[in-house]
């Protein structure tokens, strides 16, 4: 944990299906990573402290401890949409094959 936290650190990440089989199921994502609101893009670049977290969180969403909380699902959903418009890339996770059952010890 960072200086000075304490607790869980949270990630949000958003996903949207991007391709299905004909019946339905997904074969494919899409996903970015959910901010808590715009950062400044320089001060990350030259490794400022604090630079990662956001003066200005979306609606819905604090900081707390240098942690993003959110208030309700609502907010997360919003800061998705948010999010995608401040992505510098996204990932992609294709659906390869579908597996037995995995043994365990």
């Amino acid at each position: 944990m960072g200086k000075g936290r304490s607790g869980p650190n949270f990630v949000y990440l958003a996903m949207r299906p991007a391709s299905r089989y004909s019946e339905g199921r997904f074969t494919a994502i899409e996903t970015w990573l959910i901010q808590c609101g715009p950062v400044d893009k320089e001060a990350m670049r030259t490794g400022e402290e604090g630079a990662l977290v956001t003066q200005a969180p979306f609606a819905g969403l604090r900081i707390v401890d240098g942690n993003c909380h959110a208030q309700d699902i609502a907010a997360l959903t919003n800061a998705a949409a948010m999010s995608e418009n401040l992505a510098d890339k996204k990932g992609y996770v294709r659906w390869v094959k579908e597996a037995g059952p995995v043994e365990t010890e």
